[in-house]
């Protein structure tokens, strides 16, 4: 895989997203973990850039906010670890590999990341999880809003800039 400076940047932005959208839902006092706010631009990462670049931006992004002391510590957080990383991986794969439509590899990234969580969390924690945490409602509809619009708005503006050149 050849590494473009420009996708480097573009990783880079998400990651920064990924970060300051958890600061500032930590920062806000809501639950950071039902609106989810490194799922977005881990997701975005995958879709726009591909498996790979989404799948190491979803490992860094909650890393790097465990040790910032925004997300809880260990053993949530290597649930979230798996969770946003199969996030990042999925989205590439199902959108960017396999050409599958916009919401379909955005429901089977969410699916297969909370089933990623779901069995970390039943190994740690056995049946002391709260489903309704787990779940994220409010993240998921923002999500399934979201990330379809954010992509058609992408696409239709690099096809432009690519009609252009």
């Amino acid at each position: 895989m050849e590494l473009k400076k420009k996708d480097l940047i573009t990783s880079a932005i998400f990651l920064a997203l990924a970060i300051i959208f958890t600061l500032a839902i930590h920062f806000t006092k809501f639950n950071g973990a039902i609106f989810s706010p490194m799922h977005l631009p881990v997701l975005l990462c995958g879709f726009i850039l591909g498996p790979g670049y989404g799948f190491v931006i979803g490992i860094l992004s909650p890393i790097i906010n465990s040790l910032l002391k925004v997300i809880p510590t260990f053993p949530i957080a290597w649930a979230i670890v798996v969770e946003v990383g199969l996030y990042g991986l999925m989205s590439g794969l199902l959108y960017k590999k396999s050409g599958m439509k916009i919401i379909p590899a955005l429901i089977g990234s969410m699916i297969i990341g909370k089933l990623g969580s779901a069995l970390i969390l039943l190994k740690a924690l056995g049946e002391n999880i709260k489903i309704i945490t787990f779940l994220a409602i409010p993240g998921i509809i923002i999500q399934l809003v979201l990330v379809p619009l954010i992509i058609k708005i992408y696409e239709k503006k690099t096809r432009t800039i690519i009609a252009l050149e």
